[in-house]
C-alpha cells in the first residue's frame, strides 16, 4: 500500500471515530472540537487529491464544517481557529475575495486572538500581490513611446498604488500592535517596501529606519535588507 493510500485509510478511520463522537456528545467544546477535526480531515483529503475535480467537494465539506463552528459554538476555543480555517480553505480554492472577507471577520470578531498577526500578514500579502499584478502588467509597456501605452501604464500604476498603500498600512499595524511577535520584523520591512512601491517615500524611509535600529530584527537578515533598501 503506497503512502497516499495508507494516509487515506487512516484518515477514513479517524473520520468514522469523529462522527461517532459527534453523535454521542452534547458538550459544546467537544462537539466544536470534533467538527474542527472533521473539517481538517476534509481539507487534508482535498490537499492530497491529485484530481482537481475531486478537490472541490472536499473543500466544500471542509468549509461547511469550519463555518458551522463560529455560529453554533461561538464561545469555544475552536471558533477563531475555525474562522481562520474558513479563510484558508477559500484561499486554497482560489476564491481570494471570499478569503479576505473571512480573514477580516476574524480580525473583527476576535481582535485579541493569537492568530491575528498571521491574519494581518496574509492580508498584507494579498494587497501586495494585487498591487504587483497591476505593476507587472504595466512593466512591459514602460519603454513604449506611443500614447496608448503611456496611458495604460498610468492607469495600471494608479490602480497599483492604493493596493501597495493598503499592504503597507496592514503590515505597519501588525508591527505596532504586536512588536514582540516573530512576524514583527518582517512586517516592518514589508511595510516600508510597500510604502516605497506606493511612492510614499517619507514613510518608507522612516519604516526602514525603525527596522534598522531594532536589534531584535536580526533574524533572516531583515535589518540587512532594510539597510539595502534605505
Amino acid at each position: 500500500m503506497d503512502q497516499e493510500s495508507l494516509a487515506r485509510r487512516e484518515m477514513g478511520q479517524a473520520r468514522k471515530l469523529l462522527l461517532e463522537a459527534l453523535a454521542t456528545h452534547r458538550d459544546d467544546e467537544m462537539r466544536a472540537h470534533a467538527e474542527y477535526l472533521l473539517g481538517n480531515l476534509a481539507q487534508e483529503y482535498a490537499d492530497l487529491s491529485k484530481n482537481e475535480e475531486a478537490k472541490l467537494p472536499l473543500y466544500q465539506d471542509a468549509l461547511a464544517r469550519f463555518s458551522k463552528i463560529p455560529t453554533d459554538y461561538p464561545d469555544t476555543e475552536f471558533a477563531p481557529k475555525a474562522q481562520f480555517k474558513t479563510a484558508l480553505v477559500y484561499e486554497k480554492m482560489g476564491e481570494i475575495e471570499n478569503s479576505v472577507e473571512e480573514y477580516v471577520k476574524l480580525a473583527y470578531k476576535y481582535p485579541d486572538d493569537e492568530l491575528i498577526p498571521t491574519v494581518m500578514s496574509r492580508l498584507g500579502g494579498y494587497f501586495k500581490k494585487k498591487g504587483m499584478s497591476y505593476k507587472k502588467q504595466a512593466d512591459p509597456l514602460r519603454e513604449n513611446e506611443d500614447v496608448e501605452s503611456k496611458a495604460e501604464v498610468l492607469r495600471l500604476d494608479e490602480l497599483s498604488y492604493p493596493e501597495f498603500l493598503k499592504a503597507a498600512m496592514v503590515y505597519s499595524k501588525l508591527q505596532q500592535r504586536f512588536p514582540d511577535n516573530p512576524l514583527a520584523g518582517l512586517a516592518g520591512l514589508s511595510a516600508a517596501q510597500n510604502y516605497m512601491r506606493a511612492h510614499q517615500y517619507k514613510q518608507a524611509i522612516a519604516g526602514f529606519e525603525v527596522v534598522i535600529n531594532n536589534e531584535e530584527y536580526d533574524g533572516s537578515d531583515i535589518r540587512a535588507q532594510a539597510l539595502y533598501w534605505c
